[in-house]
């Protein structure tokens, strides 16, 4: 369901990143992440745990390739080769990070908890 959510989400984020704008875009994508990464740590049955990870993986497409494409449009012809790397880079850091935190919590909820409330920072860079 999380891949499936992605699907529908690179349609409307697409279409509300083209309408208007990449930075509106992200940000609702990022408040939409935020609320339901947290939401999913407090589903009370399975259905409501799916239906949320639904909601959260229609935000993948879009809050990663947003920055991604800014990233690389703000920097020179010659830097986007490293640029792309880089990003690349820390994004498989954090996967490998997940399996240590969801070894350190024990418990599914902490974990998904304890990786969608960073989230909450984006939001100081707003403005």
């Amino acid at each position: 369901m999380f891949s499936a959510g992605g699907i529908l989400g690179t349609i409307v984020f697409g279409y509300i990143g083209d309408k208007y704008g990449r930075k509106p875009s992200f940000f609702l994508c990022w408040f939409v992440q935020l609320s339901f990464g947290i939401a999913t740590a407090f589903a009370p049955n399975f259905i409501s745990f799916t239906v949320f990870r639904f909601i959260f993986g229609s935000t993948i497409p879009a809050i990663y390739q947003t920055p991604y494409v800014l990233a690389v449009e703000l920097v020179a012809l010659d830097m986007h080769l490293l640029v792309s790397s880089l990003i690349w880079v820390f994004f498989s850091a954090g996967y490998m990070l997940l399996p240590l935190i969801a070894w350190a919590t024990k418990a599914w909820r902490l974990t998904t908890f304890y990786t969608a409330a960073p989230m909450a920072i984006i939001y100081f860079f707003f403005w």
